[in-house]
Order: structure tokens, then sequence, then C-alpha cells
């Protein structure tokens, strides 16, 4: 994990082995890069929210400039950094809490239970009595849960049961109790234990006078918590959550005793049973009928509209890019996740066999066709004026900020699938399920990895990391699709680790113990429900990327920044070639679109013709010339050059299938202003 802060590990050397903190509650993670189903419809939720908010505001009047002729904006710096201002909706309050004095009612809408509707009112139901009447948990802890029996049988979401676990963070879970540290998401509700939240967020009871109190009898249980405070902070916060035996919730709110941060309110049956419903709870929700999660995610913090800055930029800038990496000079922590450094989401995917699914989010950013993800880089200020220099927050681990760019780029693949154990856990990944395992010999793997020495059975420790994020390591590759499965040599995991810390970030020089468990690529094809597609005789292998900064209305960008920015992105083609080991190539420079129908890849039956096109986005006032070089065959034959006349925005012509095999085709603009696209081709 990367830290949000000067993070000392306090790693001990004790008998040659070292050591690292079991709870990471004060060390924030650096990528926030989150797999999670929920995760993703938690951010599509907060930005309808806050498109729904800037369009019923008084100042509602929102415009995107039209693209001009050249591609590129006014305001973009050198040959490859866009700017944009933090005006037209950039700059959001994405959902301020406002349940403070409410009561709000999810009624069982089936006999078990096992679908609901809701209601909410302003009849301030928070119950002072019951409250006060209730019995404090003794030594409820920060980060803590207790078990406590229900006097009679209660139904949710089609099961009964006869106790529940009251968690400090505002909420309760049936099954098992949650004391994690973690981030209080949506993902974790809509993944863990059944529950219920009134006001998930960190909370810490121990420095409540009254704390968290349970009133009971045959008629309801009332779970108070009363002026329990954030974590580390004098914000506290008065509620409830009331049970009856027919399986109804009531979530109350003391009026004027609510100060928010970020907070999600719901209730779920867990385990990723369907899709999670974000609702605004406020309103209620009629006679609609939820058989699944119900939930609202609150966030007064103030921040910055990710896709609202997206369409920003295609309204001045056309649909070339794969990856969009989103800086701000607003010094504000990322908008998709606060407690980290950077983090990627996957906004568009039509491969297999990685451990991701389908998915076309483009259309939310402003994307017609080409974007795959996007990376939330944070502040500018937080990285090092030389790119090859130690990222400040990742001391002693050798990652630079060119490694914080790799590392969120290979998010785009990495790192998703695993085999299991027989309790079911992945046992090659770690923190969230996205990066490799502390113990996972991934030869050194920009996510998070370490490349692993074994010593010998005799050795003590048997163990030693001998480098950490160094590359895209050759696991890794297959599933970028430049690698052959069959030319990925085995690896090993460390399992019984004296290394308990799974998601511990990668360290050159850590020594541990452990039994070895040879891991073979198999497996995680297996994992991933079978071979990648497209495979790597046809998978891409150039990619273009962008840097966007917003910065302050009526601001520039500091000239400092600025040079940072631009020393990062004139490095990065040579540290991606570097870091993929020659089998990959980026390109940081903006370009017009050049849309060719059978790139990135294509297939094609043997000896049939085909029609193709090339295509721009917008007419243009000259002949375009498209230079067409093949590479590797002959198994497609192409004219040797297209024009595309002035005036129009499309060409077609003939390609001809030959004999079997695969090849490689260049379609090379004549003006360098349109990008040159490169495409594989297999013929079957």
């Amino acid at each position: 994990m990367i830290p949000r802060s000067l993070i000392r590990l306090a790693a001990a050397v004790c008998s040659g082995l070292l050591a690292f903190p079991a709870n990471a509650k004060s060390l924030p993670v650096g990528c926030g890069t989150d797999p999670s189903p929920a995760r993703r419809a938690e951010r599509r939720y907060l930005y309808e929210r806050a498109q729904w908010n800037r369009l019923t505001s008084s100042a509602s009047a929102f415009s995107l400039a039209p693209r001009p002729e050249t591609g590129e904006s006014s305001m973009d710096l050198g040959a490859g950094i866009a700017v944009i201002d933090d005006s037209n909706g950039v700059r959001v309050r994405q959902n301020t809490f406002n349940l403070n004095g409410r009561r709000v009612v999810f009624a069982p809408a089936t006999a078990d239970a096992s679908a609901y509707r809701f209601t909410a009112s302003n009849d301030n139901g928070y119950d002072t009595g019951a409250a006060t009447a209730g019995t404090a948990i003794e030594n409820l802890d920060d980060d803590d849960s207790r078990r406590v029996n229900l006097p009679f049988d209660f139904p949710f979401y089609g099961k009964t049961y006869r106790s529940v676990f009251v968690n400090s963070d505002g909420n309760l879970t049936f099954e098992q109790g949650d004391s994690a540290s973690s981030d209080r998401s949506l993902s974790r509700i809509a993944a863990g234990s059944p529950r219920i939240a009134a006001f998930f967020a960190d909370l810490n009871p121990m420095d409540s006078v009254e704390g968290v109190r349970v009133f009971a009898d045959p008629e309801r249980v009332v779970i108070s918590w009363v002026a329990v405070p954030f974590y580390g902070t004098l914000r506290r916060q008065t509620f409830q959550i009331e049970l009856r035996p027919d399986g109804q919730v009531a979530l109350a709110y003391a009026l004027n005793q609510i100060l928010t941060d970020d907070v999600v309110t719901g209730i779920s049956p867990g385990g990723l049973i369907g899709d999670t419903a974000l609702v605004p709870l406020s309103g209620g929700g009629g006679d609609q009928v939820f058989s699944s999660g119900i939930a609202e995610v609150f966030s007064s913090r103030e921040t910055y509209d990710i896709p609202r800055a997206l369409q920003r930029f295609y309204a001045t800038h056309e649909d070339a890019y794969d990856n969009i990496f989103v800086f701000n000079a607003l010094g504000m922590e990322p908008s998709y996740c606060p407690t980290a450094i950077a983090c990627t989401d996957v906004v568009r995917n039509a491969v297999t066999g990685y451990g991701r699914p389908v998915l076309d989010d483009g259309a939310i950013y402003g994307s017609p066709s080409r974007l795959e993800a996007v990376i939330d880089m944070g502040s500018v200020d937080g990285y090092p004026d030389n790119p090859y220099q130690e990222h400040p927050l990742r001391l002693g681990t050798g990652d630079t900020g060119l490694n914080i760019f790799g590392h969120e780029a290979s998010h785009r693949f990495l790192a998703w699938v695993s085999p299991r154990n027989s309790a079911g856990t992945q046992i090659l990944l770690g923190r969230q399920g996205a990066h490799w395992n502390f113990n996972f010999n991934s030869e050194g793997s920009l996510v998070e990895g370490n490349r692993i020495q074994d010593l010998g059975e005799g050795a003590n420790p048997r163990f030693v990391s001998v480098g950490a994020g160094e590359r895209v390591a050759p696991f890794d590759q297959y599933f970028f699709g430049w690698r052959d499965a069959a030319t990925v040599p085995p690896s090993f995991v460390v399992l019984n680790s004296s290394v308990t810390n799974t998601s511990a970030a990668p360290r050159p020089g850590a020594r541990f113990n452990g039994v070895r468990r040879d891991v073979d690529l198999q497996e995680l094809i297996d994992a991933a429900g079978g071979p990648r597609y497209p495979d790597y005789q046809i998978a891409p292998r150039n990619y273009r990327w962008a840097i966007l900064v917003i910065v302050p209305q009526g601001s520039a960008l500091a000239p400092a920044a600025a040079s940072r920015l631009e020393r990062y992105r004139a490095a990065l083609p040579e540290f991606w070639a570097y870091a993929s080991e020659g089998n990959s190539q980026i390109e940081t420079r903006f370009r017009r679109q050049l849309d060719v129908s059978f790139a990135p890849f294509q297939e094609l039956s043997a000896r049939t013709t085909t029609s193709a096109s090339i295509r721009i986005a917008k007419p243009h006032t000259e002949d375009l010339r498209f230079t067409l070089e093949g590479l590797g065959g002959p198994h497609v034959k192409v004219p040797a050059e297209v024009v595309l006349p002035a005036g129009s925005t499309t060409v077609t012509f003939e390609m001809e299938s030959l004999d079997p095999g695969y090849q490689f085709l260049t379609v090379r603009p004549s003006d360098d202003r349109w990008e040159t696209r490169y495409t594989r081709i297999r013929v079957n």
C-alpha cells in the first residue's frame, strides 16, 4: 500500500524476521483501487447526485465549449497536459447528509422479510427515553464489536436471527461482528455480513460519556449511539436503530445532533447478493419493493467531480486516449479515494479472462468509445519534482513518482484473480483483493509485488524480498495480453508466513519464514474462468495516455507544478517501455482521433474480403493521406496508401485476408496532428 503520511512501518527485526504492525488503522492506503461492483455503483451514484444538484441549483446554466478544429484547448500546456478550471460543476459537494431529525423505516414487504419498502418522516423520531433506559455496552472500544441477544426472533432478508452484533462504527451485523478499520464504504456494506447501517463511519464510543446503549423488551430493541464522536475528533453523533419482531427496522437521528462526514446509511443482505439500490432516503421509496440492499452514500466534503471534469476535457479534445490521469491543483485529496494517494477506475472493458466484468461506463465520462480507465492521482503537489526520485510517502520501498503511474495503469488488468485455499481465500491477493499478496513472489510486480528469493529449507529465515514494485512482471504480462501463457514461468507463495499482514507494503530486505506453495499460471487462468481474450497474438500493446489537471477558477497552474507534470509526461514513454520489458509502448502527446474499423485488433477468416474504414471526428479542409504498413505477413493485403478527401470524415477500402497467421498493421497519417493507430490482425 502507498501510505498518505510519512510512515515508518515500525518494523522490528527479531530473530532475523521483519515484523509488520497488524493494525493498519492509522495507515491509510495509498492505492485506493477497489474492484467491488458496489464501489463502482457508489461512484456512479455520487456522480448522478452531483449532476442532479447541478441541474436543480440556481446556477444551473452549465455549458460545454465546442470542440475546436485543433482538437486542443487554449489552456493546454505544451504537448500533452490539459488544464481545466473547477467551474461549471467540476467542484462539488457530492451529497450532504440530510437525515438530521428524521426517521427512516424499512418495513418488510414479504412475510419472511426477504424484501422491503421504506418511508421517511420528519417527526424527530429519536427516542430519548429508550436511549436513557438502555444499558451501556461496557468497554466498547474504537473498531470494536459486541454480540447482543434479542428477546424475539428477528427476520431479515429471508433469515431469522436471535442475536445481533453491535459494531462501534454505527451499524449492526448478523452472523458475525465487524471491527475492521478499512474504509467505511458501500462496498463493505454490500459484500460483508447482513447489515443495518444507521451511520457507517469511523466512530469511537470510548470517547463518549454515554456510549452505545441497548434497550430491549418483547416489543422492540433499540440501540442508541449517544454523543459518540468520530475517531480523533469532537464531532459527536446521536442516532439509534430500532428492531421489531416483524422485521421492521427504523433509523432515527436526533435533531441538530448529527455533524457529518463521509457516511453510508442503509440495509443490506451482504454477500454481494443482488445489486444495492442507491436511493435518496429522505424522500422515501413509495410503493417500490427492494429485494436487495437499500443505501445512500453521503459525502459532505468538498471535492471535484471527475466525470464532469472529463466531460469538459472531451469538449475540447477528441476521444483518442486509453487512460486519463487526473491531478488537481486544489490542495484536495483524491475524489474517488480520499484516504489514498491515487486509485484507478476501470471505465470500459471488453476483455475477458482476467477477472473483471464486461462493462461500459464511458458515456458518463463523455467518451463515446475509447476511454478504458480513469486514474485519480490526487494533488499535483504530492509528487516529487524528479520523476525518478523516491516518492516521499514511499520511503524505503523504492517506489518513485513514475512507479505510481505504472502501478495505477497496471490496475487496468491487475490484480484480480487467484487460486483459493480450502477456506475460499484468494491466496495470491492482498489488500482489497486488488493487489498482490505480500507473500506472493510476483517477481516484483508494480502492483505492490515483492520479488522473493527462496534460500532453501535449511535457511532461517528462509525467504527474503530482494526487490519490489519493479516492473510489469511475467504473470502480469499474460493478463495484459503481451505474453503467451506457455512462456510464463511458475512462481510460489509463502503460506503460514511470519508476515501475517498480507496487505503490507512490499519491501526489499524483508526476511520471513513460512511454507512454500508453488503456483502455476494455469491456476490463475482457471480462476479467471478461462484464457484471456484477446490473447497475446492480437491484444493491443500500444496505448495513448493523457494528463489532466484541475485548477481553481481564475487561476493558472503554478509554473513549478506545470514543469513537474511536463517532466513526468516526457519521462513516461521511456519508463513504460522499461517496466513492460519492451512489450508495450505509450504516447503522451495530444493528437486527434483516428477511428480505424479494424483497430486495435481484428480476427478474419482466411481467403475473404472485408470492407474497412478510417474515420475522423470532423471534416478537414485538405486531403488526408494514410500509409498502411504491415509487419509479420503476408496474411492481410491492404492498400499501401488510402486518401481521405477534403471535406469528408470517412474513407472505405477493401481488406483481403490470405493464409492463416497474424500480422501487425500501422495506419500512419500524413498530418501528425492525428494519432497513429496500431492494430493486430489474426487470420483463422
